[in-house]
């Protein structure tokens, strides 16, 4: 909705027809005398149009000035509105309440969200706030969150890099960085070759220390060298340096699973969801408490409303109740575990790669089952190898 059209409305309009005498005349004293016309139509019943509440009274003399008879359709606008209501002071009250009540509330924090993070859950970490003093209903002007994201760095101390706390509005994300893996090698400046540790075509070579030994579209074995830290610089002299590259190379790379067919699966035999509503740190539950068993597994999913963007401090849980069942030997089952423990497997194993094709095929043999893939794929080649020089 365009800003005139917003006006309008808060100032208040009326739609009326107009038919009969002389609608051009009537247009013309409207303009001359400064009367603002809106969506002005025309039809069989007459002159369509839409006037301001404080222009309308003005149209009476132009009304008998011209013969139109003027019939209203509609009134629209925030004024009409407080007028049909105007004895109804619950509305007024419980609308000025809920200006006041959200204004407040709007001072504290009542959503908390975590992310960033491949190493700790969303839970474990929201878990981690709650100690350095970030909870539901913290007071946000005396909160410091400078000190908030200092003390839960330190709080992981070595396993995080970078650690932050932003709220905005009644919304509050935790925002951190995992610590990045040191390697034994970054360690060290020793001097070291880099070669292939898989057989396969090199398919792109960026060198960024040592000499290249191998081009676009030469094959190599695993053990291959790719880059070499020698650099040859006389007649008896050498030079040893680090090598350092980044090589992609086009290679075949096989995954298998094998599950036994009589091996005793376990799976949920009834899964119950149950609902609670949130509002501003509350869960209230909509249904009745009951015993849950101590074998069941438990699975919680919170979904907030969201408008233009920001979070609202309200929404709904998901509970969802899953009773667990074992001691079964169902042949369907334990294809579907395998086929799932392959998945998994292969997510890990292929994560960092692409894949050109692959062939994926199932098969039972000897009452096992067996999930076997072929991949053609491009992956980084290259591994470091210290160069062990012969002192004479």
């Amino acid at each position: 909705m365009k800003l005139p059209e917003l006006l309008r409305l808060a100032f208040g309009c009326v739609a009326f027809t107009a038919g009969g005498g002389f609608p051009e005349r009537f247009i013309n004293l409207c303009a001359a005398r400064g009367i603002n016309l809106h969506e002005v139509e025309y039809s069989a019943e007459g002159l369509h149009a839409n006037v301001s509440l404080k222009d309308f009274p003005k149209l009476r003399s132009i009304v008998r000035a011209t013969g139109v008879k003027i019939r209203v359709r509609e009134k629209r606008g925030l004024p009409f509105f407080l007028r049909r209501h105007r004895n109804r002071v619950g509305l007024l009250a419980g609308a000025v309440f809920f200006i006041l009540f959200m204004s407040v509330m709007n001072h504290f924090v009542w959503c908390i969200r975590a992310e960033g993070s491949d190493q700790f859950s969303e839970g474990q970490l929201i878990s981690a706030a709650e100690k350095v003093g970030l909870h539901h209903g913290v007071y946000v002007p005396r909160f410091d969150e400078e000190k908030a994201s200092r003390d839960l760095q330190h709080l992981f101390a070595g396993e995080l890099s970078w650690a932050a706390v932003n709220i905005k509005g009644s919304l509050a994300v935790v925002e951190v960085r995992d610590a990045a893996e040191k390697k034994e090698n970054d360690a060290t400046k020793e001097p070291c070759n880099i070669v292939a540790d898989f057989d396969g075509v090199i398919l792109s070579t960026r060198t960024y220390s040592g000499v290249c030994q191998v081009t676009a579209g030469n094959g190599v074995k695993k053990g291959d060298l790719l880059i070499s830290g020698v650099i040859e610089g006389g007649e008896t002299a050498a030079a040893y340096y680090r090598a350092q590259g980044v090589f992609t190379a086009l290679h075949s790379r096989n995954s298998t699973v094998k599950r036994a067919k009589n091996k005793t699966e376990w799976g949920y035999s009834a899964v119950e969801t149950r609902y609670r509503l949130y509002f501003f740190g509350l869960d209230i539950p909509l249904y009745f408490p009951g015993r849950v068993r101590e074998d069941s597994q438990v699975f919680l999913r919170r979904c907030f409303a969201e408008y233009a963007g920001l979070t609202l401090p309200f929404g709904y849980s998901q509970v969802s109740i899953c009773t667990v069942q074992d001691g079964q030997q169902d042949p369907d089952r334990c294809h579907i575990r395998a086929v799932q423990e392959f998945t998994d497997m292969t997510y890990e194993s292929y994560k960092n790669t692409r894949i050109i094709s692959d062939n994926l095929a199932v098969s039972v043999h000897n009452n096992d089952v067996t999930v076997q893939g072929e991949y053609e794929c491009i992956d980084f080649i290259g591994e470091e190898k210290a160069i062990i020089a012969e002192k004479f």
